[in-house]
């Protein structure tokens, strides 16, 4: 009998179009917008060698968002993480009773209410 195999984790299938996926797809059409008007606004006063630079280098963070991935984690997701961990990372306090002084207090109360009586 024909069966198929099915991948245990679906999750990690990505839609693809063009061996790009849609997130990549996404950040390629900003950035691309982006360095189209920057370069085009920039290279009649600083010079067309200039003007791609800046607009490269001001691209590149949108570029960087799209591709990056680590363990199934997108850079936006980690940067919320590392906020949220410094946000709220308090000095975690470890405390215990100690039981071998409250039975002595307890003791002690004791003896003074038996003396009182």
């Amino acid at each position: 009998m024909a069966y198929v195999t099915v991948p245990k984790d679906i999750v990690k299938i990505k839609e693809k179009y063009f061996n790009f996926t849609t997130r990549q797809i996404i950040s390629i059409s900003i950035s691309a917008f982006f360095i189209f008007v920057i370069f085009s606004n920039l290279k009649d006063i600083i010079g067309t060698e200039v003007a791609m630079y800046i607009s490269f280098i001001i691209i590149f963070p949108i570029l960087f968002l799209g591709y990056y991935e680590d363990d199934g984690v997108y850079l936006e997701d980690k940067i919320k993480n590392i906020i949220y961990f410094y946000k709220n990372n308090k000095p975690k306090v470890y405390k215990t009773e100690n039981f071998y002084t409250k039975g002595l207090l307890t003791r002690k109360l004791e003896k003074a209410i038996k003396i009182k009586n």
